[in-house]
Formats: C-alpha cells, sequence, structure tokens
C-alpha cells in the first residue's frame, strides 16, 4: 500500500442530504465517500488549500450540472486492471450512462464485464469515479438497493440532462420557428393533454403561422420530439408522444 503525507479529511455537504468525505494528501485526492450522520470521524470544511478549494468548487459545479466531469488528481490503489477500469469510468461524462460490458471493451478485454462490476463496486473514489454511470444493458443498475445513492445520482444527473435538453430544445424551437409563439416550457408539463392544449392555443392566435392552427401545432411537436428525443428520458417521450393523440382529439382529427 503506498504511504501518503499525513491526510487532510474535509467535509462537503451535498444536496443529497449526506456529506461528501474526501482525504486529500500530497496534492492528490486519495479517497473519497459519503457519510449519512455528521459524527463520522473529525472532519473539516475545504480551507484555503488549493487542492481542497478545487474539490468543492468542482462538486458544488456537479451539483448545478455544469460540470462535465472531475478533473481532480485522483491517487487509485488497486490492480492494474482496477485502476484501467476507474481511469475509464472517471473519464465519463455527466448523464453518459454505458454498461459493464462496453467499459471492458474499452480497457481492452471484451469479457471480462463481471470484473469490471467488481472493480465498479471496489472504487475508492465515490462521486470523482462515478460509479453510477456504469448501468446493466438494459440501461437500469446492477446490484443497488432501493434507498441506495447510487440510484439517486443516477435520477438526478438523468434529471438535469432532461432539464438542460429540454431548455435548450425549447428555446430553439421559439428562435428558430416564425409560426408559433409557444408558452415557455411547454414540452416540460406532466400532462399530455396540457401540453396538446397549450400548442392548440399558440396555433390559433398565431397571425404567423403558414398552414393550418393543427399544422403549425403538430409540427411544433414533431420537431421538437425529433430533435430533443435522444437527450429525453423513455416517460417524457411517451407523454410526448400521448400528445399527439390528444393534439388530434383537440381539433377533431381523431383516427
Amino acid at each position: 500500500m503506498k504511504r501518503y503525507p499525513r491526510a487532510t479529511l474535509l467535509r462537503i455537504a451535498t444536496p443529497l442530504g449526506v456529506d461528501l468525505l474526501v482525504d486529500v494528501a500530497g496534492g492528490r485526492v486519495i479517497s473519497s465517500r459519503f457519510a449519512r450522520h455528521r459524527k463520522t470521524l473529525a472532519a473539516r470544511a475545504p480551507g484555503k488549500e488549493r487542492l481542497a478549494r478545487e474539490v468543492a468548487r468542482q462538486v458544488a459545479a456537479y451539483f448545478k450540472g455544469t460540470l462535465e466531469r472531475f478533473t481532480l488528481p485522483l491517487a487509485f490503489e488497486g490492480t492494474p486492471f482496477e485502476c484501467e477500469v476507474w481511469r475509464q469510468v472517471a473519464s465519463l461524462a455527466f448523464g453518459e450512462f454505458v454498461s459493464y460490458a462496453d467499459v471492458a471493451r474499452a480497457v481492452g478485454r471484451p469479457l471480462s464485464h463481471r470484473g469490471v462490476a467488481r472493480a465498479v463496486g471496489r472504487t475508492q473514489h465515490a462521486l470523482f469515479v462515478p460509479a453510477q454511470r456504469v448501468v446493466g444493458a438494459d440501461g437500469k443498475p446492477r446490484g443497488v438497493s432501493p434507498a441506495s445513492l447510487r440510484l439517486r445520482l443516477i435520477a438526478f444527473e438523468r434529471g438535469k440532462r432532461e432539464d438542460m435538453a429540454t431548455k435548450r430544445w425549447s428555446q430553439n424551437v421559439t428562435e428558430r420557428s416564425s409560426a408559433l409563439d409557444i408558452e415557455p416550457d411547454v414540452f416540460k408539463k406532466r400532462s399530455a393533454k396540457a401540453i396538446a392544449q397549450s400548442l392548440k392555443s399558440s396555433a390559433e392566435h398565431s397571425t404567423r403561422r403558414k398552414g393550418s392552427a393543427y399544422q403549425s401545432a403538430m409540427s411544433m411537436l414533431n420537431f421538437y420530439i425529433n430533435r430533443a428525443g435522444k437527450n429525453l428520458s423513455e416517460s417524457r417521450l411517451q407523454t410526448l408522444e400521448r400528445a399527439k393523440a390528444e393534439l388530434r382529439k383537440a381539433f377533431g382529427r381523431e383516427p
């Protein structure tokens, strides 16, 4: 086992309701883990040390959804295979989910997906080596309990990614469309019927649309789905698809 100068234990509050404990020493991050109880060990908030400040800055940026990936100097202790897996997982971007088999292929061991799963489970760097981004081939996490922090991190990243995609494409639709002035965040509405009614109202009140109100409203909905679809969750896509049926119903165009 490598020996480091005496480590400093940092405690960083997170929106998850648990703190992140980070050990730093010799200009490197030695380990990190989540602590559910504030009495866990003697730790302090990041002070003036450059690395401590950078750790705190990147953690804050992550929970704002503005950090693509952590770029901290991580110290790895494990087998060469484990270290290679950890480096590969650490390179995954925010909201980028891959399978254990994907990681195995990326490290040149295509038949070692079980070994990848074991290595991911043994990481000493919670959050910084984002185990939550490695899931089963069906996109679902493996070996986690319903109360797992990993599930919460997956939901957080997917939610942030969807919010950012929705905001980006809603703005794109608004800026590019010369036909409708759509309601802000219309595509984020939880009800398919509400989405359809909003688009119908926008189309009917538009003085700039080139086709019929129905054509304009449906065109706008299809445009959004086609451009933003790959960044949206399955449930959001299902809601938007149902909105098509509601739009047909609203205009009396039911098949």
